[in-house]
């Protein structure tokens, strides 16, 4: 990577992080379009038309989401005159492992992924995002159009637990090392969330993200605490809901799917607190036009409401609010965490080798 991209990369954060202070300020608050979740795109009534009997394939996350976009892929169907369908990703680095073998003859049209890898993507892969497509940018945080993607909503990487099945309230990192936790807790792998939990947990070790090792120290202490470590969204959030499980580590959307079935939780985001944002990306293949008509609808007041603050996400739409739940869970400017993104996408493959050799064995 060039000194430029990592400049870029870093400037990149310090934005998000401003973002992140704008959110606090919008809490509570919707305009009309985010209150109705109805906004014209701006191309949809040509777009009936020119695009009518086309199919879009999007690859994305599977246990949860496929509901999650429900409404959001029916209202674009229904103003494009087109189909969609889903194929199913269970983490970034295993969309990206399907997508390099179709070698140059995708069947993906939309990528959703995480920014840490798209560094490992082969050239030609992405398509540079055409802004022209994209509306209403003023409406847009800053720094949600990136040269390969956009940015669809963020989060706070924190804890997830079940209130009528922990003693003590969790309120800090450490927690987690509790005696009172053990075999409690599912936690993401290595190679899950873009090594951010060892990130973390070397930083709360002496360490960082140059200096992992710390990180291995902290998480071989947790390990008597450990019920499982997951490799996809949906083993935290079955385990949470079915009770094998008191605590997660990992997303919002964790503490969403609880508050969805009327189970008792709490979500908590301690210093330093990571922040997560997850990104579309255009597949070159031939249907680059329709595939940017879908990422500018995503980030319309529309889909904004009717999926991202639905699954407990952040917008990047300012003219919709986050979900009120997420109001404590937004964490304050000096209590985030400034990870390097160009480190970890280049360390991260080592780390995950050694995780399984000494975390997965020792497990």
């Amino acid at each position: 990577m060039t000194l430029k991209s990592k400049l870029f990369v870093r400037k990149r954060m310090w934005g998000w992080i401003v973002v992140c202070m704008v959110v606090i300020g919008v809490v509570g608050f919707a305009s009309t379009g985010g209150a109705t979740g109805r906004q014209e795109t701006g191309t949809a009534k040509t777009g009936a038309s020119k695009y009518a009997g086309q199919t879009l394939t999007l690859l994305m996350w599977g246990s949860g989401w496929d509901e999650a976009m429900q409404a959001s892929a029916a209202e674009f169907e229904k103003q494009f005159g087109v189909k969609i369908r889903n194929e199913s990703q269970e983490s970034t680095s295993d969309g990206l492992i399907k997508l390099q073998a179709q070698k140059g003859k995708p069947t993906v049209d939309v990528w959703f992924a995480t920014p840490y890898i798209l560094y490992r993507a082969r050239p030609g892969l992405l398509a540079d995002i055409d802004v022209s497509y994209i509306k209403n940018k003023e409406d847009l945080r800053p720094n949600t159009i990136g040269k390969n993607y956009v940015t669809c909503y963020f989060y706070p990487f924190g804890i997830t637990y079940r209130t009528d099945l922990v003693s003590k309230p969790i309120t800090q990192w450490e927690d987690l090392w509790d005696p009172s936790l053990e075999g409690k807790i599912s936690a993401p792998s290595a190679g899950f969330f873009s090594g951010n939990f060892l990130v973390l947990a070397a930083y709360l070790n002496g360490g960082s993200e140059k200096n992992i090792d710390p990180g291995f120290a902290k998480i071989k202490k947790l390990l008597p605490n450990i019920l499982s470590f997951y490799d996809s969204d949906q083993t935290p959030r079955q385990a949470l809901a079915q009770g094998e499980a008191a605590v997660a580590v990992g997303g919002a959307d964790y503490y969403g799917f609880l508050v969805d079935k009327g189970i008792p939780a709490k979500l908590v985001a301690p210093k330093p607190c990571p922040m997560e944002y997850d990104v579309l990306t255009v597949i070159k293949g031939g249907n680059e036009a329709l595939a940017h008509e879908f990422i500018n609808f995503m980030v319309q007041p529309f889909a904004q409401q009717r999926t991202v603050v639905e699954w407990k996400c952040i917008p990047v739409n300012t003219k919709v609010a986050p979900s009120p739940e997420l109001k404590d869970a937004v964490p304050k400017l000096e209590d985030m965490a400034n990870f390097d993104i160009a480190t970890i996408a280049r360390e991260l493959p080592g780390w995950i080798d050694r995780w399984n050799r000494e975390i997965v064995i020792g497990k």
